[in-house]
């Protein structure tokens, strides 16, 4: 079952100037969403043991333009772009009919 999926509005955010004035500005554009976080829950049982586990995970990518304009002297657009990618985690609980809990993570 996947639970709640928390992520920012998918609308692009709004230039971000350090400088800007009538001729010249540095600006930078960037889309959202770049960080995506969510969870599941994963639970299954046997004839000797039920078994839970959380897998938390992040995807992340990257969208940003800079443009630079100074006038008559420079003009200047450069674009980083990083691929979505998701990392992910998991946390496992196994309780045996023996009594016994095992715990486990990784990657």
């Amino acid at each position: 079952r996947e639970d709640p999926f928390v992520q920012a509005t998918t609308t692009t955010c709004g230039s971000m100037c350090l400088f800007k004035d009538d001729n010249n500005s540095w600006c930078f554009d960037t889309a959202t969403p770049m960080i995506t976080a969510g969870w599941e829950w994963i639970q299954s049982m046997q004839t000797a043991y039920y078994q839970v586990t959380f897998q938390p995970y992040l995807e992340i990518q990257l969208n940003a333009n800079s443009n630079l304009s100074i006038q008559r002297v420079l003009e200047s657009q450069l674009t980083v772009s990083m691929a979505k990618f998701q990392l992910n985690t998991f946390y496992s609980f196994l309780f045996e009919e023996t009594g016994q809990i095992c715990l486990g993570f990784g990657w």
